[in-house]
């Protein structure tokens, strides 16, 4: 009988602990991502249910930027367009990328949303900060550009002069594409 009561017990108590051991593996808590706590709505040994808010977490190194675009600008913005986004009182200039882009009117405004997905590695914006976006339609790669004064013409050849390794002018023939974009400055 002293056999059956200490065997009942030590049932008892390994259940006990695996019921410990369980509660405890259910405290613990890991984030899907690396931030700051910027929210903190509960205290030191209280109780939540499932799907209650535990903390908010803010990214600062990628930060998302939601923007609204005309109807006439909509149709040129693609995911993956370049972005330039400015902070101007800090005069930061960040590298960014179009993640998304709305197809349909946000409620009660005349733009379409669009989200854009700011590099911020130096930490020196934070969410909520105001910031002017350029969002580039079109990339030029291997591409010179110079003022239209800058190209000489002789008869039917265009050139233009290059410095040289040694510094020194060199006269060099260029062939003008059929399309020239003239952009005021």
């Amino acid at each position: 009988s002293n056999w059956n009561t200490a065997k009942s017990a030590l049932e008892m108590a390994k259940s006990g602990l695996e019921t410990a051991q369980r509660n405890y593996n259910n405290s613990i808590f890991l984030a899907p991502i690396s931030g700051y706590i910027a929210y903190l709505p509960i205290i030191k040994g209280q109780h939540i249910n499932p799907g209650q808010e535990v903390c908010r977490i803010v990214q600062t190194k990628k930060l998302r930027l939601a923007a609204g675009i005309s109807e006439k600008d909509i149709l040129n913005i693609g995911k993956g367009n370049k972005v330039e986004v400015f902070y101007k009182p800090l005069n930061l200039i960040l590298s960014a990328k179009v993640t998304g882009c709305g197809k349909d009117l946000i409620p009660n405004k005349n733009f379409y949303p669009i989200e854009i997905e700011v590099d911020n590695q130096s930490e020196k914006l934070l969410p909520g900060m105001i910031v002017e976006a350029t969002i580039y339609t079109v990339t030029h790669n291997n591409t010179v550009i110079l003022p239209v004064d800058a190209i000489e013409k002789y008869f039917d050849t265009n050139f233009v002069y290059i410095v040289s390794k040694n510094k020194t002018a060199i006269k060099k023939e260029i062939k003008i594409e059929k399309k020239i974009k003239i952009i005021d400055e």
